[in-house]
């Protein structure tokens, strides 16, 4: 195929470029996101990267959260569930094999209990996370999250709502000596105001915070995101720290400067929104 060689080229630069990034901020974030569909758009070359930088950030003792909201029909899910949290094995073969090895994963809620259920399970018997999407940090969201389900007088509650009631219930078996949960939830911080609500309903959940940045979403906004003792949130920004040499402040800087020195200041923020919460 005619095109194979630039997608070939395009995963090769992609893949100097992100370890870069790693390299440059492994020692002051816990951390790492990437979102699957960029790799996946540069076909087989771009999917074996991302597998490499998986096994490379866990060697710079980094955790992966990996970005590819994935669900389906039940049966569907086990496949999924198997391949990003749990084992394949083959009947009669010795030993099992990990498609996927990633820390958590973020998955779609809105086919219901038996598509997320398969998730959780794996991550209860693997020891590992999946963020659910409740609130996501696109300005459409609120076209179906915002809709009411319930209009009483004491008891009003939105799709979100609903979705943040099962993230608790999904999360009751799987809650850890800190008293969070293996089963979070995604709440853009494009939304703030309403994060305090979602704290009340998701008590025990870990809330992974995209759209810092250049999605709109304000560090100096964060503190309602976390719990009352500083935890509960791990706060996400993507393209204003891998792009930070574009900046006018970072303006001159290697790439893995700008990216060190823009995250080190998104660090400062939440640490600061996290004092705020502890303190409230």
């Amino acid at each position: 195929m005619l095109g194979e060689p630039l997608l070939e080229a395009l995963a090769e630069a992609a893949e100097e470029f992100l370890t870069g990034v790693i390299d440059a901020v492994a020692d002051i974030v816990p951390a790492v996101k990437p979102q699957a569909a960029c790799y996946e758009r540069l076909g087989v070359s771009g999917v074996a990267v991302l597998r490499r930088l998986i096994r490379y950030a866990h060697e710079r003792d980094l955790l992966v959260i990996l970005d590819a909201k994935r669900n389906d029909i039940q049966s569907t899910a086990e496949a999924y569930a198997d391949a990003y949290l749990g084992q394949v094995e083959a009947p009669g073969a010795a030993g099992a094999g990990e498609a996927w090895p990633v820390d958590a994963l973020t998955i779609n809620p809105y086919l219901g209990s038996d598509g997320v259920l398969p998730f959780i399970e794996r991550a209860e018997k693997f020891d590992r996370g999946v963020f659910v999407l409740v609130r996501t940090s696109n300005p459409s969201s609120v076209e179906l999250q915002n809709l009411l389900v319930s209009a009483g007088e004491e008891d009003s509650w939105t799709i979100a709502d609903g979705v943040a009631r099962k993230v608790d219930i999904w999360g009751e078996t799987s809650v850890g000596r800190c008293g969070y949960s293996s089963v979070g939830a995604v709440l853009g911080a494009t939304f703030p105001d309403e994060a305090r609500r979602f704290r009340r309903l998701m008590q025990r959940a870990y809330f992974l915070v995209p759209g810092v940045g250049t999605q709109g979403g304000n560090v100096e906004q964060l503190a309602s995101f976390f719990g009352s003792d500083g935890l509960g949130a791990i706060v996400a920004s993507s393209r204003s720290l891998i792009y930070a040499y574009r900046e006018p402040r970072w303006a001159g800087l290697p790439f893995q400067e700008a990216t060190r020195s823009a995250t080190q200041l998104l660090r400062e923020g939440v640490e600061r929104a996290r004092a705020e919460a502890a303190n409230a």
